[in-house]
Formats: C-alpha cells, sequence, structure tokens
C-alpha cells in the first residue's frame, strides 16, 4: 500500500492531496500544530494518522515518515522569515531520507520561480528565488523519484477564506486590483495539483524528473468576477424568499489601480505591487494547451469550480 506523508495536510492543496489520497486507498500521514483543531479531527476522523508538531520538529516529522513510500510537500511562504520554507522542506526531505522507504516525492511551488535574478533584491524576488532553492533541494534530495509542479492563480484565491487577500472583495463586492483589464490570469483548481500528485507517485517513470506548469483555464479579472456573480444571480427571484434574498446579493465588480496609486501602495507594500507586476505576465510562464491537454487528464474550468463550490460563493459575497 501506498504511505504518502501530506505537508500542509489542513490547507488548500494538502488537503486536497490528502482527500484523494484517501480515496485512492493510500494509508496518509501529516503534522498537526493541534490535533484538537475543527480541520485535524476531521482528518483523523477519515484514517489520516496525524503527528503533534510542526517542520521544526524532527522527532515528530520522523514518527510521522516512519514507514511512508511518498511524499507531497507545499512550501508555505513566511514573509516574515523568507528562510521558512526552504528550511521546512530540508527537514521533511530530511527525514524522508531517514525513513529509508520513501522513493516518490512531489513539490508544488508556483510558475515564476525561475523569473527573478539575483540582482533583484526585492522581498518579492527573493521570496520566489527561495521557492526555486526549494526544488533545487527536492531534485538532488537523493530520492529515487521526484516531480515539480508549479501552479498559477488558485481558483481557491475567491472564496472564503482565502478571498481575504483581496481587501475588502468580500465586504464591498469590489476586487481592487493591480492586474489590467486584459491581464489574462492561468487559474488553477487545487483537485488538479491533487490528481497529478497522484498520478506522479502511482507512474513515478512517466513523471520522474518533470517540471509541470498547472492551469485548468485562463480569464480576465472581469471573466472571473462575471462567473462569480453567475452563481449569485441562480436561482434568485423564483420565489418570494429569493425575492428578499435578491437584494442582498452583491453586484460584484473590479477596480483598477492606477500607476500612481500602485505606487503609493509599493511604499507600504512593496511584495502585493510586485505580485501584481508578476500576475500581469504570468500567462507567459505557461504553455496553457500543453497543461490543459497534457498528462491524461481532464483539468476543471473555473465555471465548473464554482458552480461545484456554490455554497461557499454565495457566503462569501452575500
Amino acid at each position: 500500500m501506498t504511505q504518502i506523508f501530506v505537508a500542509g495536510i489542513t490547507g488548500c492543496q494538502g488537503g486536497a492531496v490528502a482527500q484523494l489520497a484517501l480515496r485512492s486507498g493510500w494509508s496518509v500521514h501529516g503534522l498537526a500544530r493541534n490535533p484538537a483543531a475543527a480541520t485535524a479531527t476531521a482528518l483523523a476522523t477519515q484514517g489520516v494518522k496525524l503527528v503533534a508538531g510542526d517542520y521544526d520538529n524532527t522527532d515528530a516529522l520522523n514518527r510521522s515518515l516512519a514507514g511512508c513510500t511518498a511524499v507531497f510537500i507545499v512550501p508555505s511562504p513566511v514573509f516574515t522569515d523568507l528562510t521558512a520554507e526552504l528550511r521546512w522542506a530540508t527537514a521533511i526531505v530530511t527525514a524522508a531520507r531517514s525513513a529509508g522507504t520513501v522513493t516518490s516525492v512531489v513539490v508544488s511551488t508556483s510558475l515564476g520561480t525561475e523569473v527573478f535574478g539575483d540582482s533583484d533584491t526585492s522581498v518579492f524576488a527573493q521570496f520566489m528565488r527561495y521557492k526555486r532553492k526549494v526544488e533545487v533541494a527536492v531534485a538532488s534530495s537523493g530520492i529515487k523519484t521526484w516531480t515539480i509542479l508549479r501552479p498559477g492563480n488558485f481558483m481557491a484565491n475567491y472564496l472564503t477564506p482565502k478571498v481575504a487577500m483581496y481587501p475588502g472583495f468580500r465586504e464591498t463586492g469590489v476586487w481592487t486590483t493591480g492586474l489590467l483589464p486584459d491581464t489574462q490570469l492561468p487559474l488553477v483548481d487545487e483537485a488538479d495539483i491533487a490528481a497529478l500528485t497522484v498520478a506522479a507517485i502511482g507512474d513515478p517513470a512517466r513523471f520522474h524528473e518533470q517540471t509541470i506548469g498547472v492551469a485548468s483555464d485562463v480569464l480576465t479579472p472581469g471573466e472571473i468576477v462575471a462567473v462569480l456573480q453567475e452563481v449569485l444571480d441562480e436561482n434568485s427571484g423564483n420565489s418570494a424568499h429569493d425575492q428578499t434574498n435578491e437584494k442582498n446579493i452583491k453586484r460584484l465588480k473590479v477596480a483598477y489601480l492606477s500607476d500612481a496609486e500602485l505606487e503609493g501602495i509599493k511604499q507600504k507594500n512593496p511584495v502585493i505591487v510586485a505580485a501584481y507586476f508578476m500576475m500581469r505576465d504570468m500567462i507567459g510562464l505557461i504553455d496553457v494547451d500543453a497543461a490543459r491537454n497534457g498528462h491524461g487528464m481532464q483539468m476543471g474550468t473555473f465555471r465548473d469550480y464554482v458552480h461545484h463550490h456554490s455554497e461557499n460563493v454565495k457566503a462569501t459575497y452575500r
């Protein structure tokens, strides 16, 4: 039986990997800082083997990885400690090698890890270079087979709880952004990350030493908002109750920041401004047709995603 250690198991990507691994009949292992938390207890109820601890706890890592045959790593950025995700990924790789049974590792980083040279000293550039260092650590780990996934913009970013990264969008219905009206965002369903991870571990010869850009759909900011609005408007007005609720439905829109406004924001938050400019050009970092049609998998669209998560969409924006 495949036994997989899943980093970030209570999060978006790690949670999706854990759920698909469980459905595949695999034994799933992970760490939980607070095993009594609702997300952790829900996983334990499903049979996930959780060990209390974090990635700086060598003993907890060794116990959790004992007997595992595969590892999924998703670095978690900490902007107050840019070295953290490399330190944690290295700790996981070290524990995986110590276990002696791990033969496959998959790491999920980001599109753009190779864009920034050493001459760019901005915080965002350093953040991306550390993700690249994580990739190098995995590729040079000595573990028999490895695969690197580089996802684009996550569809989950537009739903609770991740929508909080866009201040005011949930509360007002206005997405204020430094993107442009014609920016094409390569969007990713976390379920596709999970599918690629399970496929890579299940067929390592096919995926070994591959670096894969991941995008399930491509939309502009206006198109993203329009699809979200579709779900909010569904079935409204069909009854007196719905007509009352319709008054509570926000009309979503996008507000594009001017260059002058971005310059003002840059003084206080240079990281987010750098991210905007990278995201404007993110589409150039991936062959979207290959990402959609490669690897023999059916990738989901943003419309599919928000309809599948329609209750969350409505709870987020009403």
